[in-house]
């Protein structure tokens, strides 16, 4: 997709960023006006958090490209009108209308997470176990997200917890766990009982 982007040097570093270096943080859902302004759904990080950020990074498959925020504005809890530099016309914005956006993972402080989404790669360092696998997904549930770790040649799953997930470090990529006992061998028996 052809997006016109002046070089940025806040962007040299940015744009060599993939998937797993990117945290899911909301959609743009349609276009407004004549400006080239767009709605943006935030779902997963605070308003904060938000405001503070310098760029947003747009899935244009294939690739995640950056582009510098001009201007942010509430019009509810959740919506906001977004305009991005180079983006001056509603043709320019429907481009972009209906693509999931993310934010650096490394910029994540640990209480602006309001959800695991984003943190797929991240790798299991549990206090008794040690170096346990990465995370490949993450399931909603009613009661609490569950996430789903890669552990030899198997998945098991780690309900999210305060007394389970202790706490996750977005610039190692690592999430800190208190595994129940028994846990980490539940596949294995019930493979044994199938």
């Amino acid at each position: 997709m052809e997006f016109f982007h002046q070089p940025f040097l806040f962007l040299e570093k940015l744009i060599t960023m993939f998937r797993e270096d990117l945290f899911y943080c909301g959609h743009l859902s349609k276009t407004t006006g004549t400006k080239g302004v767009l709605v943006f759904v935030r779902e997963k990080i605070t308003e904060d958090l938000l405001f503070e950020q310098k760029a947003l990074f747009v899935n244009l498959p294939p690739d995640f490209v950056p582009f510098m925020i001009r201007s942010v504005e509430a019009i509810s809890d959740q919506r906001y009108h977004i305009h991005f530099s180079d983006v001056d016309s509603p043709e320019q914005a429907e481009k972009l209308s209906g693509q999931e956006v993310f934010i650096p993972v490394e910029e994540l402080p640990d209480e602006a997470l309001q959800s695991f989404h984003g943190i797929e790669g991240f790798t299991v360092l549990d206090e008794e176990h040690g170096k346990l696998g990465g995370i490949v997904e993450v399931l909603e549930n009613p009661a609490h997200e569950i996430l789903v770790m890669s552990y030899r040649d198997d998945e098991v799953l780690i309900p999210v917890t305060e007394s389970i997930v202790l706490g996750l470090d977005p610039e190692s990529k690592v999430i800190r766990t208190r595994l129940p006992d028994g846990l980490l061998d539940l596949n294995q028996k019930n493979e044994e009982t199938d």
